[in-house]
């Protein structure tokens, strides 16, 4: 694995520097952090402390419309979660055609856009404008992740240890929202300003990979293009040497 990453790092502007100035790395974990604070909000309600923000999105839905039962906001919140599956399908298809750095763009910025709306949006409004934030969450997490570690070189291991550690933002943010909701007068809807700041930080950092590191990100996502198709090409090649064997073998019996 090391060796791999030392060679993939060939194809980007990675310099042999210490760790504490791979300055990428630590962007990418400090828009993690922020960005995984409101993710774990959002749809892990399955995964222990994070389990809160079931109870958040209900709230939610609950002030926004009023008279809505329990049971119907679980049912829109596994809704939403849907959404965030077709999302990470969508952006999956995407990364064929467009680059990394612009799907990672765009998303978020849909994030924040519809995480302004659903602050005021009333009624069914609101409820769309939420759960269309989980479907634009869906390419984020990983997308940070993998840009955050290109051209780390042998650093590669630690900075991943690193990424990995940002969920802790997790446990941060859920007691925080549920704080100002509770200062608020239960206003949850309002209340969701707090993640909301979490989802600006993480934007900060596409914005930095589009202006400051596009041409090396691109540079190398060419290469890997060009490696996939000489790869191909290998391999036609091969299995037509293949079947040229076979018919020679098939012409020495007869």
């Amino acid at each position: 694995m090391a060796n791999q990453a030392e060679q993939s790092a060939d194809d980007t502007d990675f310099e042999d520097k210490p760790l504490s100035k791979q300055y990428t790395l630590f962007y990418g974990v400090f828009a993690q952090f922020s960005y995984v604070g409101k993710l774990n909000k959002a749809y892990a309600s399955y995964v222990g402390a994070q389990v809160a923000y079931a109870g958040y999105f209900i709230n939610h839905v609950s002030w926004v419309r009023p008279g809505t039962s329990h049971a119907t906001g679980s049912n829109l919140l596994a809704l939403a979660q849907g959404y965030l599956a077709i999302g990470r399908f969508v952006g999956s298809g995407m990364l064929k055609f467009v680059k990394p750095r612009l799907i990672l763009m765009g998303f978020i910025t849909g994030v924040v856009i519809f995480a302004v709306v659903a602050l005021a949006a009333p009624g069914n409004a609101g409820i769309a404008a939420i759960s269309r934030v989980l479907f634009f969450e869906s390419c984020c997490f990983p997308l940070i992740f993998t840009l955050s570690l290109r051209g780390l070189g042998r650093h590669s291991k630690r900075g991943a240890s690193f990424i990995v550690a940002a969920v802790s933002g997790g446990a941060l943010f859920p007691p925080d929202l549920g704080t100002v909701a509770d200062a608020m007068g239960d206003n949850t809807q309002h209340a969701f300003f707090v993640p909301l700041i979490g989802f600006a930080i993480a934007f900060t950092f596409p914005v930095y990979l589009n202006i400051f590191k596009a041409k090396s990100l691109d540079s190398w996502v060419e290469k890997v293009k060009v490696g996939i198709e000489e790869r191909k090409d290998i391999e036609d090649g091969y299995s037509e040497k293949n079947d040229e064997k076979e018919t020679v073998a098939h012409v020495d019996k007869a």
